[in-house]
């Protein structure tokens, strides 16, 4: 007789989500049946003729169905030989159904210690109500202690200690896991014992020098080198010493930085740039000569509505024309700049001031931001991808490893020290390239260091960074021995007048002569009294 073994969807049946139980379908001797492998998809997730789950199924969880379907037929095919072995003759179909069953039923109550610890894990996740985030963070660590368990053998509850925490994390340090990601993990780890420990199962003194490690506390910041150099890659800065490190960028690659100098200047969070349209920017009158471009906009983040005001500096109005310098509209705006300092130079027949160049920066940006101007409107719409946003959006994930990757092209590879706690108690100090660390958040970091270096007080940096309070504010400040040691010899020194020197001159000359003609002093007469 002949087995056939075929994966299908149930189509007769549907679940909540719009998905039909997957199953292997058994025909033999005339009859069919089912064997359920416990998941679900839909319709066009599946290809029937192959048997197996389409490219639009995510990839892992393809893998794991193809996996179950091949693991589901080699069992029944075994179960078929070992009854025909056995008993010379082959089983009738009710038969074979009774022996999947009473295999299946075996195979599961034989179950390890290990496989018991990863079960309760699962039934620790599905009984806790948690956020999307927080349970997708909760299955990747199952995933790493499935792995971890089938090299790592446990006995009993009481095995779940040190040791077992410290093979755990040098698993993960040779994977080259970073510090940050371990101690998430770890983590996790410890909230699952603190529920078996709950439960009376382990002893809480077992597990409590549990370490967890997280990502550097005390981030290295950016000096001035760093943003110059980064300018230089651009082209907004010029030196003869550094043109023979013929640095070369694509145009993709030059957007990442003109971003990551625009929260440098600015202070903007990454979600907070993301949301600035051209409609944003406006002008102030700060005087009779003219105006103040400026860009006010709402966070994003937090729940009450903050109105934000960037002023739209020299600098900033000139990383905004070297983006914008790869669009046609863009070239344009490029030659009227010029051609109206030629026409400025050649009226007062001498060179510009930096007040004067501003003024024609921001009268071409007023232009193109202007709404009655529907010719340069049309182009910028046209041309412009993200439009109407000021600049291009990106993920935080690919714009944090693009970000990486330019760093160390245009050569910030030097090593800065960071320290790593452990438990917020203990300290570590490592060494790593300022290319490797580097994130977007450092721009706004640079942004309020930079502030408050130059005299910038708490709540001016507040209000221009957008951050509603102090204690934010003081995280990014930390002041290092050295710093402080600097300011404190900058303190003034005490330097009396002529006045105050006279003065005590005369009080020391005056008590002399007291002392001759034994006048009680002051001091004396109060005593008396």
């Amino acid at each position: 007789m002949k087995l056939n073994l075929t994966a299908v969807l149930r189509k007769d049946k549907v679940n909540s989500d719009n998905q039909h139980p997957l199953v292997i379908r058994v025909s033999y001797g005339g009859e069919k049946s089912r064997v359920g492998l416990g998941y679900s998809l839909e319709p066009e997730k599946w290809n029937s003729e192959d048997e197996t789950p389409t490219k639009r199924c995510d990839e892992k969880v393809r893998r794991e169905i193809v996996k179950k379907i091949e693991e589901e037929k080699v069992r029944i095919e075994k179960v078929f030989r070992d009854y025909y072995k056995k008993e010379g003759e082959y089983p009738t179909h009710p038969e074979l159904l009774k022996l999947l069953k009473e295999s299946k039923g075996r195979r599961n109550s034989k179950t390890t210690f290990n496989q018991q610890i990863i079960r309760e894990y699962t039934d620790f996740i599905r009984e806790r109500k948690l956020k999307i985030a927080t349970y997708k963070a909760y299955r990747t660590t199952l995933v790493r202690l499935e792995e971890f368990l089938k090299e790592y053998k446990l006995g009993s509850y009481k095995e779940l200690n040190d040791k077992f925490h410290n093979t755990f994390i040098t698993k993960l340090e040779k994977e080259n896991y970073r510090a940050g990601t371990v101690g998430k993990y770890t983590k996790n780890i410890k909230a699952f014992l603190n529920h078996l420990a709950k439960q009376g199962k382990i002893n809480p003194a077992q597990y409590k020098d549990f370490r967890i490690q997280k990502s550097p506390q005390i981030k290295p910041t950016l000096s001035i080198s760093d943003i110059w150099i980064m300018k230089y890659a651009l082209g907004l800065e010029k030196n003869t010493k550094y043109s023979k490190l013929n640095i070369t960028l694509k145009q993709e690659e030059k957007n990442i930085l003109i971003v990551f100098l625009w929260l440098c200047m600015t202070g903007q969070s990454f979600l907070d740039y993301q949301s600035l349209k051209l409609s944003n920017i406006t002008t102030t009158l700060l005087d009779k000569k003219g105006g103040q471009l400026i860009i006010t906009y709402n966070r994003t983040k937090i729940d009450t509505t903050q109105n934000v005001v960037i002023t739209l500096t020299p600098e900033l109005l000139e990383l905004l024309i070297c983006y914008f310098q790869q669009f046609d509209f863009g070239k344009a705006l490029l030659e009227k700049r010029k051609a109206l300092l030629e026409k400025k130079v050649a009226s007062v027949n001498k060179k510009l001031d930096n007040d004067e160049k501003n003024n024609i920066i921001s009268t071409i940006f007023l232009s193109m931001i202007s709404i009655k101007n529907e010719k340069i409107h049309k182009n910028i719409k046209k041309e412009l991808p993200h439009y109407p946003y000021i600049l291009p959006k990106y993920t935080i994930q690919y714009y944090n490893r693009t970000l990486k990757e330019v760093c160390e092209k245009i050569g910030l590879t030097h090593f800065v020290s960071s320290s790593v706690k452990f438990g917020g108690k203990e300290k570590e100090t490592r060494e790593d390239r300022l290319c490797d660390l580097i994130t977007s958040h450092y721009g706004r970091a640079y942004f309020i260091q930079n502030c408050w270096k130059n005299g910038l007080g708490y709540e001016e940096i507040m209000k221009a960074s957008g951050i509603s309070s102090l204690s934010t504010i003081l995280l990014y400040n930390q002041l290092s021995k050295e710093t402080l040691v600097e300011k404190i010899l900058k303190l003034p020194t005490f330097t009396p007048d002529k006045d105050f020197e006279d003065s005590i001159v005369f009080n020391i000359n005056l008590n002399k002569e007291n002392e001759k003609n034994n006048t009680p002093s002051r001091q004396s007469q109060i005593r008396k009294k």
